[in-house]
């Protein structure tokens, strides 16, 4: 099975999406009250990580199907 992304390409996409969430969370953490803005940051991480899973997750089932009924993916 062939792998969706390279380990480089894995690397810089989540390193921006890290960074991203990151940038976020500073800028909930200074807008909001502490515990509004705990939960809210622990919601956004829990919120990424699951659409992450579940990206992942589709990614690799997609790419093992074939493209067409009879034809192979590679």
């Amino acid at each position: 099975m062939p792998g969706v992304l390279s380990r480089r390409e894995w690397a810089i996409s989540h390193g921006f999406i890290f960074f991203g969430l990151i940038c976020l969370s500073i800028a909930i953490w200074l807008l909001y009250e502490q515990p509004v803005s705990n939960l809210l940051i622990f919601g956004l991480w829990f919120l990424s990580g699951g659409v992450c899973w579940v990206t992942a997750f589709l990614a690799k089932r997609l790419s093992e199907k074939p493209l067409h009924p009879g034809e192979d993916s590679t």
